[in-house]
């Protein structure tokens, strides 16, 4: 019994990294595809993006083809041993790069102008904590986009 409660964990561990596998190959199928659309010069291009391939690419659809700003963080390692993993993660980043998304600052004009003059203070307040780590993240996203710029 000891030994097949063993066999069934590792079964579960193995079903389990098949199905990460499965949902990262979609993303990266969506990712490429996002950066040919990206590459052609928008939606006409004919390219059709499979997310509804995995739970993941269905979650990330907004974030990923939306009217957003989304960072990707490619975590590499400077180990020879792990030079596969860290030629990929770099391959896979270049992708992901070359997506380009519309522009979300009508977003935070719709929340400016959408204040009534009896939205209370504190509802005011949190609007405009909102906006400002919204300019905060767009500010920190401009920085990167140079950073890597003059990496390159």
């Amino acid at each position: 019994d000891i030994g097949r409660g063993g066999t069934q964990n590792n079964s579960k561990r193995l079903n389990e990294g098949a199905n990460i596998n499965r949902s990262l190959l979609a993303l990266a199928n969506c990712i490429s595809a996002l950066a040919d659309i990206s590459k052609r010069g928008g939606a006409a291009s004919g390219t059709h993006v499979p997310y509804r391939d995995s739970k993941l690419t269905r979650l990330l659809k907004d974030s990923l083809g939306g009217e957003c700003r989304t960072m990707m963080i490619a975590n590499v390692s400077p180990a020879s041993d792990q030079f596969d993993e860290t030629l990929n993660t770099l391959k896979y980043a270049d992708r992901a790069k070359r997506i380009k998304t519309k522009d979300a600052s009508n977003r935070t004009k719709k929340v400016r102008s959408s204040m009534a003059p009896n939205v209370s203070l504190s509802q005011r307040g949190e609007a405009a904590r909102v906006v400002a780590r919204q300019r905060a993240a767009e500010r920190s996203a401009a920085v990167q986009s140079e950073n890597i710029k003059k990496a390159e």
